[in-house]
């Protein structure tokens, strides 16, 4: 056994022993954003019952509102994910490779989410200034320009971007350091 604290598999949601105060302050931050949004989905949800129930009138913002804050729980919890290592990963050939291999493998499918977020950032970007450009002058709800709305979208995907770009470095570096000599490879099976 190596001296290193291991992971209590009893709780899968705990933060990994290792992390650093600056990425528990980061990881804090972000539970409470998820906290928030959650609330407020709640809350959104729940103004048009109250507001029929005590004859408030109609809310017709309920919905658009909802719909925005499902987008925003979604992207963050992508991130999320991806910063613990818990997102969608097709893995049908992974176990039949070798140590060296599965480290080549897993660096290739890094590399690739990587350019796909990143090439999905460029195109929200895109999207988000032809939104400026052709809708600047358009209101949402509350009084809010209608562009602002799609700012989640190349936010989500530079977090997505930046996860998996560390990711990928930790996958490098751990590569390099637990490299087995030639002769003490494992063998394909």
């Amino acid at each position: 056994m190596s001296g290193e604290p291991v992971q209590p598999d009893d709780d899968p949601l705990a933060p990994p022993l290792h992390e650093g105060r600056f990425a528990r302050l980061i990881r804090r931050t972000e539970e409470c954003f998820f906290v928030a949004i959650l609330l407020a989905l709640v809350g959104v949800g729940l103004a048009p019952i109250i507001a029929r129930r005590f004859d408030l009138g109609s809310i017709t913002w309920s919905v658009d509102v909802s719909r925005q804050l499902v987008l925003w729980i979604a992207l963050f919890g992508a991130g999320a994910a991806t910063r613990d290592r818990k997102h969608i990963v097709i893995d049908a050939v992974s176990h039949l490779l070798s140590a060296r291999n599965k480290f080549r493998l897993s660096a290739l499918t890094g590399l690739i989410s990587t350019a796909a977020c990143g090439f999905l950032f460029v195109l929200c970007v895109r999207f988000v200034q032809s939104e400026l450009e052709f809708n600047s002058d358009v209101s949402w709800h509350f009084g809010i320009p209608l562009w602002i709305l799609s700012v989640v979208l190349p936010v989500g995907f530079l977090i997505l971007t930046l996860r998996f770009i560390a990711g990928t470095y930790e996958d490098v570096i751990s590569g390099f350091v637990r490299r087995q000599p030639k002769d003490q490879e494992e063998p394909a099976a």
